[in-house]
């Protein structure tokens, strides 16, 4: 690691260290959003004061949730679905059920009891296991509220989990992980799988998020902001220049 560059909501230790809002200031439009690609052959984004509607497959599809708790970039889950069936959590009382979304994680993460409940719901097996025989994984589903109804983000097998073959065997494993105390209670950590498979809009000002489904190898399309190409670059590697 070179550094990291915060888009938290509000976790700095003083407004003059919140970058993005020291950003967004300079926009109309006080958002940034983030397009993750799905392989090699794309470029990844962060659009800041604009949104990218050639990275939606549906720009009128795009809704919001509010932010449940101003900090990180966290809301509320109404439930967990394996295969279209709501794994029915208990996620009524105050504060429970909260999901971050979380660009620096590459993995989901999840609290160790959830984690094995999911393991188990999804068949998926321990990575030293051979799932050769095993084509037939269920979807992963986040359930939200929205103002028209329950929304579930549903994952397909491909985008939580992997499978390589070795030996003339197949073996597989999920893209997520445990984590420990956040010092919120237990929080589900909704990284790179999740971000690669929705184009995500942070709005700063009416501390809401924005979503919709992501549309992979799409074309170049018309801009409302400043995209950045999402690419290190350390001293003599090839230069590259971000949109105007």
């Amino acid at each position: 690691w070179d550094g990291v560059f915060g888009l938290g909501l509000n976790i700095s230790d003083s407004p003059l260290f919140n970058v993005h809002a020291g950003l967004l200031r300079n926009f109309k439009l006080p958002v940034f959003s983030v397009y993750l690609a799905a392989h090699l052959g794309e470029e990844s984004d962060i659009t800041f004061g604009g949104i990218r509607e050639d990275r939606m497959e549906s720009p009128k599809d795009l809704f919001y949730i509010p932010v449940s708790s101003p900090g990180y970039w966290q809301f509320k889950l109404d439930d967990i679905a394996v295969g279209g069936k709501n794994l029915n959590l208990g996620c009524g009382c105050k504060g429970c059920c909260q999901a971050v979304l979380d660009t620096g994680s590459s993995l989901i993460m999840a609290p160790s009891f959830v984690y094995h409940l999911l393991q188990k719901k999804l068949g998926v097996p321990d990575t030293d296991t051979p799932c050769t025989n095993m084509t037939d994984f269920p979807d992963l589903g986040f359930v939200v509220s929205t103002p028209n109804g329950p929304y579930t983000f549903n994952l397909k097998p491909e985008d939580y989990m992997d499978r390589i073959s070795d030996g003339g065997q197949d073996f597989c494993w999920m893209h997520m992980t445990t984590v420990g105390n956040t010092g919120r209670g237990p929080i589900l950590v909704l990284g790179m799988p999740f971000l690669r498979t929705f184009y995500t809009l942070f709005d700063m000002e009416q501390q809401r998020i924005g979503f919709a489904k992501a549309r992979h190898n799409a074309t170049e399309g018309k801009r409302t902001g400043r995209d950045v190409p999402m690419l290190g670059c350390r001293e003599g590697c090839p230069k590259f220049n971000a949109t105007k």
